[in-house]
């Protein structure tokens, strides 16, 4: 028989299987579906052995998986097909014998599917050599293939010392056709392998141990008890907040059985906690891949693409695993607040050292919330977080009714008047310590550098964002654009102190004076309302007051244009996003939607 190359590849030139078939899917580890379900069983710098490796279409892939620090033995008899395991995989120690359970001469009947070419002691054929696999000896051995045609027992027999010591993993080819015309026997293989303390399982879903072809995943059952014994272990360290040792405890059992999905899991969660995000995504795709109905593991992918600002991709793990377990109790909150880590990661490269910040300490600068009930305190200690991370040095200050604790760079001002909050948002605004200041709604998320805004009052009194525009005539409320043509959005304003401004404010608490309280809420005679009244009455023209509008897609992002942001492309512009943390969810939702 001759050999041919094809892009490269050693094939044999008259074979009816893979010589056709190579050329056709257009790579030499052609078998995907079977290599997926033998890979994870091959460690990283691992010992695999593939026996019967014909032109080494797995050898490849397993000297791919263990890598320069790993090894790899191919055992190939026919001549033709060793020499292009040879070319094929130079890197894999390849070995010109059939296994056996004793050093011999066999007979080897050539199939025009050379896959299928078999050993034989009574047939008048090409003679090959035979050797034991206890000849060779190792000193570590993670996975050992067979796929010998019907010689699959004596292979096994003659290497039981070695497995024995090592109890690798192995996967054994199972062939009821072949067995008629060799030595071979399913029962005493399987007899063989359960007397050395093997578990066994079918490769291929949706079929047993009796399917007349099959391949065959053993296990050795001490791995089983020790895998477990890890996974405890790794789980103690871990509520030990011993990270570190519950990452090797993870990894040694994964190494013992790579097929269990929660110790992928859990492994990506403790890496995660560790900062290694990259590390701890590949982990919960690869528990995925084992298990893709648990619903817990895309929440947590999601959650990890979130981080990573991922968020079309985090978004859809995030609503397949709602939609495998819709009454699973997890907080939106939870989801929400990942996904916007994400995008302040986006905006936070260069910070603290942002220049336009570094004088930003002194009074001169800074944001003021007003959080009115323990409702909004907390509200407002999520909304400090955010602002502290993307904007370190800028001072805060906080009017409240509520007790709370030292914040860093927050100063808390008491307040004990009872009025209606919409009203106490526009007092307190006479009350800023600061020159400049920023007035933020407590379900405000800052996740960019917002200095800017103070350079803007460089050249006007008053900085304010245009509500987005919305058809609110009849429900279901129409979205009309990112800008609505005259009303603004009193959630995020800036100024500074002046004349005008104190007019300003006067002239917004007149108009809210007579509002009766009990008729005043969001949306319904609130401070917007009257704000937007001051502006149309032509105030700020008589006073000349200057006003600039700043863009609401990048300072006072609001849940309705959220999925259209995201579809423009613009949404990591985006450094002040005014919304409750469950609006974000299904906002993000209906991009899929649409």
């Amino acid at each position: 028989m001759a050999i041919k190359f094809w892009n490269g590849i050693a094939l044999i030139a008259d074979d009816t299987y893979r010589t056709q078939l190579i050329p056709k899917v257009g790579r030499l580890d052609h078998d995907q579906s079977l290599l997926k379900e033998i890979l994870p069983h091959i460690p990283r710098g691992g010992v695999a052995i593939d026996v019967g490796t014909n032109i080494g279409d797995h050898t490849i892939a397993y000297l791919n998986k263990v890598g320069i620090t790993g090894r790899v033995l191919g055992f190939e008899p026919l001549p033709e097909a060793y020499e292009c395991l040879r070319l094929n995989v130079p890197g894999a120690e390849s070995y010109n014998y059939a296994l056996s359970d004793q050093e011999e001469t066999l007979n080897l009947v050539i199939r025009p599917n050379t896959g299928e070419s078999f050993c034989s002691y009574s047939e008048n054929s090409q003679t090959i050599r035979a050797v034991p696999l206890d000849s060779f000896e190792f000193t570590q051995l993670d996975l050992i293939k067979f796929d010998v045609e019907g010689w699959e027992l004596k292979a096994l027999k003659g290497g039981e010392e070695t497995i024995y010591q090592h109890q690798p993993r192995m996967v054994i080819e199972i062939n009821e056709n072949v067995f008629k015309r060799t030595l071979g026997n399913r029962q005493e293989i399987y007899d063989f392998l359960r007397r050395h303390d093997y578990e066994l399982q079918p490769i291929q879903p949706k079929t047993s141990l009796n399917t007349q072809r099959i391949d065959v995943l053993a296990i050795p059952a001490k791995a089983q008890y020790f895998c477990g014994f890890q996974h405890k272990l790794a789980e103690a360290y871990t509520a030990n907040s011993q990270l570190d040792q519950a990452i090797i405890a993870y990894r040694r059992g994964i190494g013992l059985n790579p097929t269990i999905s929660s110790s992928h899991h859990n492994l990506g969660e403790v890496l995660e906690k560790q900062g290694h995000l990259e590390a701890a995504i590949a982990s919960y795709r690869k528990a995925i891949e084992l298990n893709r109905d648990h619903h817990q593991y895309h929440i947590t992918l999601g959650k990890a693409l979130a981080r990573k600002g991922m968020a079309a991709e985090a978004v859809a793990e995030y609503r397949l695993g709602m939609s495998l377990n819709p009454n699973f109790q997890w907080s939106e909150d939870n989801f929400a607040e990942a996904l916007l880590e994400g995008v302040y990661k986006h905006h936070s490269k260069g910070f603290p050292g942002n220049p336009s910040q570094k004088n930003d300490t002194s009074h001169d600068c800074g944001v003021i919330y007003l959080a009115i009930g323990e409702k909004f305190k907390q509200e407002f200690i999520n909304a400090y977080k955010f602002l502290k991370k993307s904007n370190p040095t800028l001072p805060i200050s906080l009017f409240t009714d509520c007790p709370i604790g030292e914040l860093d760079g927050c100063t808390v001002y008491p307040l004990k008047d009872q009025k209606n909050p919409h009203k106490l948002k526009v007092e307190i605004l006479k009350k800023s310590p600061y020159q400049k200041t920023i007035f933020l709604d407590t379900d405000t998320l800052v996740v960019g550098d917002i200095s800017e805004i103070f350079s803007f009052l460089n050249d006007c009194d008053f900085c304010i964002a245009k509500t987005p525009n919305i058809d609110y005539s009849k429900p279901p409320y129409k979205y009309l654009g990112y800008e609505s043509p005259k009303t603004m959005n009193t959630g995020v304003f800036a100024f500074k102190k002046s004349q005008f401004i104190t007019k300003m404010i006067d002239g917004w608490i007149t108009l809210m004076s007579e509002q009766d309280d009990s008729d005043m809420r969001a949306g319904h005679f609130a401070d917007q309302y009257y704000f937007n009244q001051l502006l149309q009455s032509g105030f700020f023209e008589q006073e000349e007051g200057k006003v600039k509008v700043i863009d609401n897609k990048i300072y006072n992002v609001r849940p309705q244009p959220l999925s259209h942001l995201i579809k423009d492309g613009l949404f990591n512009q985006a450094k002040i996003i005014h919304l409750r943390l469950p609006a974000f969810v299904p906002s993000l939702i209906s991009i899929k939607k649409n």
